[in-house]
């Protein structure tokens, strides 16, 4: 296979009637024609046609399910920028986008866009980033119809337009993300003399074709719709420039040029995205600064941007010793705003709690006094944004100074979120309305009372708290409390009902226990059967009846 990318797309650069992508190669073989399909077979689907060569022995060598392959992902970015509201992509005239797949590997570029049609690498066929370079090329054809003359007045806005275009179109994927800024570049920059290997920007030719800055095109999507670009590319095209175009789209929606840009650093500061990939975020910092533990200055230094770039410093709390006490402090922060830069600065702690705070702006001055402490963080960092929101001002030179006051009478710890916690047992519903508790009674079934015994005692388990309602037959007992866990009950029998329960049938003997709970639901009752020794019989011994005496013998 011919060449293939090291990053997911490609440079983009006016040539030879059409538009150049690939990484940054010295050639002096002139360009290919992108406007005439030279390969034998062709391959059709409802928008595009693709002309490979299936000569096993040819450098550009392809079957036909790579081109039903390319072409789906085509027909995929075509669906996807449709269904955005997008104008429809411009043909050649035939009613179709014609690819024509070849080995552009002698130029090191991945395709070659022209009106309707554009040439592809045949090196690049079943590459990871396949998809993202082909929907890329089929927005070019959709800012084609934005400006039907084909007079691009600057590449840095189509190209990074088209990626952002590529990568929401396919839900961003990983490739997209593979390299993105960095933020010190101009987001202008953009290296058009591919033909010689200059590297302007970069010596990444995919940075230094201005892709890696989409995401501020995120950004404007995101704060205007997804088709504010088209408006941006029409009115570049009427005005002839890229900046003056995003101006004039800007000022319509009430807004500015360096008030956009110094509110996109912030969203990058924060990481405030809604897309895939880009939310959460943190930028990479350009200088670090620790505050330390004691009182007093702790940062001066100077730091170097160019127009339409960002540099981020990062701030560090405590001295990297967690086994020290920490305290309450305050960080002062002073930046001197290098002229003509329009900067606004923020400052955003990464931790718990933060939030993005933008310095107060006094003439070319801004600071601002951030709630600080002097433990040591782990993974957690303050950012300051430095945006240089200026289209012509470079080498701005930022001044930073920091200052840190310690309150040694508030002490406190660094506070990390806890570790989640998985759920593996199953949920149960918890009932909203009053429950009754649930009892057991200790004891036999049958309690036998004596004859002379009035009261009952029972030993009784509870679930909870409540009251125990009692009745023997139909004559209620009445009442007693309920606490969870073992309950000692007593209810004392009238004189009149034991006479009475001697005397009727066995139901009357049944002892039903009721609980109840505190809000007056009534549980499950437990019943036990009583039994009452009949009264004792008094003993009468029989009475002797005495001989009658006998009469004594009178003497003669």
């Amino acid at each position: 296979m011919g060449f293939r990318r090291l990053l997911c797309a490609v440079i983009v650069c006016a040539a030879a009637g059409g538009v150049l992508s690939g990484r940054a190669l010295a050639v002096t073989a002139p360009l290919p024609d992108c406007t005439q399909m030279t390969q034998p077979n062709v391959l059709q689907s409802a928008h595009f046609r693709v002309f490979y060569d299936s000569d096993p022995t040819a450098a550009d060598y392809m079957t036909e399910t790579q081109a039903g392959d390319l072409m789906g992902s085509a027909e995929q970015a075509y669906a996807g920028f449709a269904a955005q509201g997008f104008p429809t992509p411009v043909n050649d005239g035939s009613g179709f986008i014609e690819i024509n797949v070849m080995d552009l590997s002698t130029w090191g570029i991945s395709s070659l866009t022209c009106f309707g049609s554009f040439d592809y690498d045949s090196g690049s066929i079943g590459a990871a980033d396949e998809a993202m370079s082909t929907a890329w090329d089929v927005f070019q054809q959709v800012e084609y119809n934005l400006y039907p003359d084909s007079d691009v007045p600057d590449y840095w806005l189509t190209n990074a337009a088209a990626q952002w275009a590529a990568a929401q179109a396919l839900g961003y994927p990983a490739s997209a993300m593979s390299d993105i800024g960095p933020a010190d570049m101009a987001l202008d920059c953009f290296d058009p003399h591919y033909d010689t290997g200059f590297q302007r920007c970069s010596e990444n030719a995919y940075e230094d074709g201005a892709l890696s800055r989409w995401p501020f095109y995120e950004y404007l999507a995101e704060r205007f719709g997804r088709t504010f670009i088209d408006e941006v590319l029409a009115d570049a095209e009427t005005a002839g420039s890229s900046y003056t175009g995003l101006s004039n789209a800007l000022v319509a929606h009430g807004t500015t040029f360096p008030a956009v840009f110094n509110a996109w650093t912030t969203t990058e500061l924060t990481g405030a995205y809604t897309a895939p990939g880009l939310k959460g975020t943190a930028p990479t910092a350009h200088t670090k600064v620790s505050t330390g533990i004691n009182a007093g200055q702790v940062a001066s230094l100077q730091v170097p941007v160019n127009h339409l770039a960002t540099r981020y410093v990062e701030f560090d709390r405590g001295n990297a010793d967690t086994t020290i006490a920490c305290y309450s402090a305050t960080l002062s922060l002073s930046v001197t705003i290098p002229a003509g830069t329009q900067s606004q600065p923020t400052f955003y702690w990464t931790g718990p709690g933060g939030s993005a705070i933008p310095l107060a702006v006094n003439g070319s001055t801004a600071s601002a006094s951030i709630p600080w402490d002097t433990c040591t963080w782990a993974g957690s960092i303050g950012l300051l944004s430095l945006p240089n929101a200026s289209t012509n001002v470079n080498s701005a030179n930022f001044v930073i100074t920091a200052s840190m006051t310690v309150d040694l009478t508030k002490p406190t710890a660094a506070l990390l979120p806890p570790a989640p916690v998985s759920v593996n047992t199953p949920v149960v519903s918890a009932p909203s309305t009053d429950a009754a508790p649930l009892i057991s009674v200790f004891g036999p079934e049958l309690l036998k009372l004596s004859a002379t015994d009035r009261q009952i005692r029972l030993i009784v388990q509870s679930t909870g708290g409540g009251t125990l309602e009692a009745s023997l037959g139909a004559v209620s007992l009445g009442s007693s409390s309920l606490r969870p866990g073992n309950n000692d009950v007593r209810y004392t029998l009238p004189k009149s009902l034991v006479s009475a329960l001697r005397r009727t049938a066995a139901t009357s003997n049944v002892l039903t226990l009721t609980p109840v709970s505190t809000g007056g639901v009534s549980g499950a009752a437990v019943t036990r059967k009583i039994s009452i020794a009949p009264a004792a019989t008094k003993t009468v011994k029989p009475k002797a009846k005495p001989k009658a005496k006998a009469k004594p013998k009178k003497h003669k």
